[in-house]
């Protein structure tokens, strides 16, 4: 068996997408090691970093951030499948190996495009102490970690459910609670989370009868993942992790007692960690009763889909629901559910914010924050509108629902992450779309990168970094249409 992967393994490693993936994810690494992007004043916690910090400029660390995100883009699309090319025996094999290589000089870095590994660390570390982080707050606690959260959360709670808390917690006591290193456990954490996903998407595929290779590819290995997941450090990917294998188990075992029972309870785990995953209940819960959703209709089609993940959705909830007890800190994370709707992210609802205070000009803060409160109510009312459509007119498509409705609740959220869609792109990728529609996302999802970039790297205005996210989408069409479409 060795011997026959060894040809994988060489070509995987000695190939021009391993070397410039390697190099794009350390000049983004390496920029984002400026000193420019440490909220801690007194530098990274670790002396070499600190050192090297110091060494790059603001302009500089743009500038490698960018350069970077560019060379990162473009081995990932030489590592595409291509048309006419026979599919690849071990896709997982090849996949681990590019994101290893890629992933690797961001190892030990800071955060690539976020500081919340620092939040994540401080609040482990008010965990550790046996304090509540939906009271103290972060930053409240004081420790190694606290001057290096972001101004925006300093005394604010998160609304993260305390199963997230318990692996932060994790992460910075693997670390031995060291100033530096403890936002390194967080990206141990996440590391988790790719390793699941890496290792149940391609077995969802071939249950779903789609190209594994796309799906490794488009799931796995876009720049999203390795400079949010890997570089990040963001909680999101436990959580995708825990879902992919929740689908893993419903689509290698459709039986009654796993779909009903043992994958929701995996879901309930998910939700634990991120409470948006519950929507995971209707593709566990459909996938075993396919062909029967196929054969009936209308309401009979949409009862049988209903009541199953409703049995499905039971068992999570109460998963969720015995997880936040046993922890201790209970359904705190309520109270801070609207903190991350006053960051500004390109989001539809803050865009349309944007758009329309520019026209009206609120005199007054608490007027602004009405008019955010109200396109809010707009936007979250259209996207429960589209989630019904989705239920009633979609019920023969189960995962069809899950990856289209993560998308619904990720871009009509209060704040949209980059790191939030993750998730969504590997679902999507194992959806069965038509080949337009594919190439449609790859256009969406080359310029969106670049946009969110621009915007984290140079500060620019929301609709400045859309547009040159449009260019870079167009100016990739070349390149992208010879990417092979299932």
């Amino acid at each position: 068996m060795t011997l026959k992967l060894t040809p994988t393994i060489r070509r995987t490693l000695t190939s021009p997408s391993a070397a410039l993936g390697a190099l794009g994810a350390a000049l983004a690494g390496i920029g984002q090691s400026s000193h420019h992007y440490a909220e801690n004043p007194d530098g990274w916690p670790w002396p070499p970093l600190r050192l090297l910090g110091q060494a790059i400029d603001q302009h500089l660390a743009e500038a490698l951030t960018a350069t970077g995100l560019v060379v990162l883009i473009v081995a990932w699309w030489l590592a595409a499948p291509r048309p006419g090319e026979p599919g690849q025996q071990h896709p997982g094999l090849r996949a681990g190996l590019l994101l290893a290589v890629w992933g690797l000089p961001l190892l030990f870095l800071p955060p690539t495009l976020s500081a919340d590994p620092w939040l994540y660390a401080d609040a482990g570390w008010i965990a550790h102490l046996g304090q509540d982080p939906y009271r103290v707050g972060l930053g409240g606690a004081g420790g190694p970690y606290a001057a290096s959260v972001d101004p925006f959360w300093q005394g604010h709670g998160v609304a993260y459910p305390p199963l997230t808390l318990l692996t932060n917690r994790l992460g910075v006591e693997l670390m031995g609670l060291d100033p530096y290193f403890g936002m390194v456990g967080q990206r141990v954490v996440a590391l988790v989370g790719v390793a699941l996903l890496l290792a149940c998407l391609p077995g969802i595929a071939r249950a779903l009868r789609t190209d594994p290779d796309w799906v490794v590819w488009l799931g796995v290995l876009n720049p999203l993942l390795v400079l949010h997941f890997v570089g990040g450090a963001h909680n999101d990917a436990l959580m995708a992790g825990v879902v992919a294998l929740a689908l893993w188990l419903a689509t290698r075992y459709p039986s009654w007692w796993v779909s009903l029972v043992l994958a929701p309870m995996v879901v309930g785990l998910a939700m634990g960690l991120k409470q948006q995953s519950g929507l995971a209940v209707v593709a566990v819960a459909g996938w075993p009763v396919l062909a029967r959703l196929r054969a009936l209709a209308g309401w009979p089609r949409i009862g049988l889909l209903g009541w199953r993940s409703a049995v499905a959705g039971l068992v999570a909830i109460a998963v969720f629901i015995g997880t936040s007890l046993a922890s201790g800190w209970g359904f705190g994370w309520t109270a801070w559910l609207g903190q991350a709707g006053r960051a500004g992210t390109i989001s539809p609802t803050f865009l349309l914010f944007e758009a329309a205070a520019a026209i009206i000009n609120p005199a007054t803060e608490a007027a602004e924050t009405a008019l955010f409160d109200g396109i809010f109510a707009v936007v979250a009312l259209t996207s429960l509108a589209a989630m019904v459509a989705l239920l009633l007119f979609r019920a023969a498509d189960p995962i069809g629902i899950l990856a289209w409705g993560s998308v619904l609740v990720v871009l009509t959220g209060q704040a949209t992450q980059p790191w939030y869609l993750v998730l969504s792109v590997a679902l999507l990728a194992c959806a069965r779309l038509r080949p337009r529609t594919n190439l449609v996302l790859l256009h969406v999802l080359t310029g969106y990168l670049v946009a969110s970039v621009i915007q984290f790297t140079y500060s620019w205005p929301q609709w400045v970094a859309v547009g040159v996210g449009l260019v870079a989408a167009l100016a990739a069409r070349s390149w992208l249409r010879q990417v092979r479409l299932p």
